[in-house]
C-alpha cells in the first residue's frame, strides 16, 4: 500500500510538472502577443502623428477605417 501511494504521488508530480510547463509556454505566448499589440498601437500613433503633420500626403482617416 505504501509503495502504491509513492507511485501515485510520483505520477501526480510528473503530471503537475507537465501542466506547469504548458502554462509557462502559454504565458510566454501571451507576453509576446501583448508586446506585439503594444508595438502595433505605437506604430498606429506614429502614423496618426505623421499624418497630422503632413496633411498634403493624403487622408489617414480613410486609410485608418
Amino acid at each position: 500500500m505504501k509503495n502504491s501511494l509513492k507511485t501515485l504521488s510520483r505520477i501526480q508530480k510528473v503530471h503537475i510538472d507537465e501542466q506547469r510547463k504548458l502554462l509557462n509556454e502559454q504565458l510566454d505566448v501571451e507576453e509576446k502577443l501583448n508586446s506585439a499589440i503594444k508595438k502595433l498601437e505605437q506604430e498606429l500613433e506614429n502614423e496618426k502623428k505623421f499624418s497630422a503633420e503632413h496633411p498634403e500626403i493624403g487622408d489617414f482617416g480613410a486609410y485608418y477605417k
